[in-house]
């Protein structure tokens, strides 16, 4: 669980450190893309306890690299997924990406 933690507290700092130096516009499509990410990702882990239509593994590794502390933060809190790598390994590539972003606007 350690290294989740950690990727949660990666995913948040990269996205804070964009937070700041980013325009408006890209700061609502962060705000709404994290949103949307943990909300996704809760349904589906109550979807998946209820025995019920899941969202499809595709969706949940897009909404991990665009909206990762969203996703990171719905995992951990839910503990969804978390046993599984490739999820784990999307949430990276989605905070290198944040980071790489960030030096964008620097």
């Amino acid at each position: 669980m350690g290294g989740h933690v950690a990727l949660t507290v990666l995913a948040h700092a990269a996205t804070v450190g964009l937070w700041t130096q980013a325009p408006a516009w890209l700061r609502l499509a962060l705000l709404t893309l994290n949103g949307i990410s943990f909300l996704v990702w809760s349904w589906d882990k109550v979807q998946a306890q209820a025995g019920r239509a899941r969202v499809s593994e595709a969706v949940l590794h897009a909404l991990n690299l665009l909206g990762v502390a969203g996703a990171t933060v719905a995992r951990v809190a839910m503990r969804h997924k978390t046993l599984k790598s490739g999820f784990s390994l999307s949430a990276l590539a989605g905070v290198l990406a944040l980071l790489a972003l960030c030096g964008q606007f620097a």
